[in-house]
């Protein structure tokens, strides 16, 4: 959890004076699916496509950077696939993370690139009481939560509206390592490595200049 920690003093270190920024988005995000061998065959794991909620509060530094800390929930079964059938597990992810936000045009322009990264922690949420389900010789799904290291990259274009409220879409690779310990594989698989999960946002900035 020090991941979570460290993306948390993020966010208590842009509540001073400043020029602050608060967003409020929701979107989609797509899961790339991991293939795997097993004593059964082949298969894919992985998670379900689904909606996003997504929020953030940062504090410029000039017209180029801001750091910022940020919130994301996304809804999405836990599933397992082979030969056209799948299996599912009602589930949710949700993350913490501190990022840093480089602005390709400076602030009196009209729309505003921006390339993105950060780090934090992203939990995995298996939510449903574990039974039987077809597929079983590839692998299984278990109740709890598997915390792991998140790494996040992207870019957006922020649109100025006004002095106080802009739009901002963000389009971002969220990888972790897999979440072994909640989508299982069967005894002799080989099922490891980085799950990218590809999010795309759009919402509203809200912008407090020099507040005391």
């Amino acid at each position: 959890m020090r991941y979570t920690i460290l993306a948390a003093l993020v966010i208590v270190g842009s509540l001073e004076a400043g020029d602050w920024q608060f967003t409020g988005a929701a979107g989609f995000g797509d899961y790339r699916y991991l293939s795997y061998q097993s004593p059964a065959g082949d298969a894919q794991a992985g998670i379900g496509p689904r909606y996003v909620l997504n929020a953030g509060v940062g504090r410029a530094f000039g017209d180029r950077f801001v750091v910022q800390g940020e919130w994301t929930f996304q809804d999405g079964d836990f599933e397992i696939s082979s030969g056209g059938r799948k299996t599912a597990f009602d589930a949710n992810a949700y993350s913490v993370q501190g990022d840093v936000l480089f602005y390709l045009r400076r602030g009196a322009s009209r729309w505003r690139p921006y390339l993105a990264g950060g780090s934090g922690a992203k939990l995995y949420h298996g939510q449903e009481a574990p039974h039987p389900r077809p597929l079983g010789q590839f692998g299984s799904f278990r109740d709890g939560i598997d915390a792991r290291p998140l790494f996040t990259f992207g870019g957006g274009v922020e649109v100025p509206l006004s002095t106080r409220f802009a739009l901002r879409l963000d389009v971002r690779d969220y990888a972790t390592p897999f979440p072994a310990s909640v989508i299982v594989a069967a005894p002799g698989s080989n099922l490891s490595g980085w799950l990218h999960d590809l999010v795309a946002v759009g919402g509203l900035e809200l912008r407090i200049h020099k507040f005391h």
